[in-house]
């Protein structure tokens, strides 16, 4: 008989806490007492600026003349901007300065840059070239032309954009440098009354515009 109350307190014992932990695992996932946790804001993808279209420059620097590239370019310092009336493309405008020594630029291209009436953008002599176009300025400076005549005409919109991006590009490759026309730095032309690359060339905004893109 004592043999059988020891066995029926045993069973009893053993099902209390299986009663109980059914009861807890119960309210932990019942409905009614979940607890709503606040959705995660960081889980959400991160708005992604809209990617600028693709910026090429044709390498032509094997088809122009150029000098000895021997300059320091750590003393790089201005982004020079000029017009230039002559050609359609880096090659044609290369050939006329070949064969117009009264240039003054020993039959050589000047222009380390050509921006064409269509946008496109051609590379025409080694940064390490110090290129004759701005006198005094040449060991410190990187020649960008663009083809047109500005003092009566408007540069197209593939051109200025296409100036934007060049400009953006070299001031991310040297960015201490001052954008400047080619008039507005002193002893920069033979001639006092030069006017490069002209007024229609907005430069002001296009420099803003190259301040923004720096950013992106």
């Amino acid at each position: 008989m004592v043999v059988k109350l020891i066995r029926f307190l045993k069973a009893l014992l053993q099902r209390v806490p299986e009663k109980r932990s059914r009861r807890t695992t119960q309210s932990t996932t019942s409905p009614s007492n979940a607890i709503l946790l606040p959705k995660d804001r960081t889980s959400s993808p991160k708005e992604q600026r809209p990617k600028q279209p693709k910026f090429s420059i044709e390498d032509i620097t094997d088809q122009v003349k150029s000098r000895s590239g021997d300059r320091d370019l750590s003393k790089v310092k201005y982004l020079i901007v000029h017009r230039i009336g002559v050609g359609e493309n880096g090659l044609e405008v290369a050939k006329w300065f070949e064969s117009h020594s009264e240039a003054g630029t020993g039959r050589r291209m000047p222009y380390h840059y050509i921006v064409s009436r269509s946008g496109c953008t051609q590379q025409c002599l080694p940064l390490s070239d110090r290129g004759a176009h701005a006198v005094r300025y040449n060991s410190a400076s990187v020649g960008v032309a663009c083809i047109g005549d500005f003092r009566k005409q408007n540069p197209t919109p593939e051109q200025n954009k296409s100036l934007i991006r060049l400009l953006t590009e070299l001031k991310r490759r040297f960015p201490t440098t001052t954008i400047a026309r080619h008039d507005e730095l002193p002893g920069a032309s033979t001639d006092p009354f030069k006017v490069c690359p002209g007024p229609l060339l907005k430069l002001d905004h296009i420099k803003q515009q190259v301040g923004i893109l720096e950013c992106l």
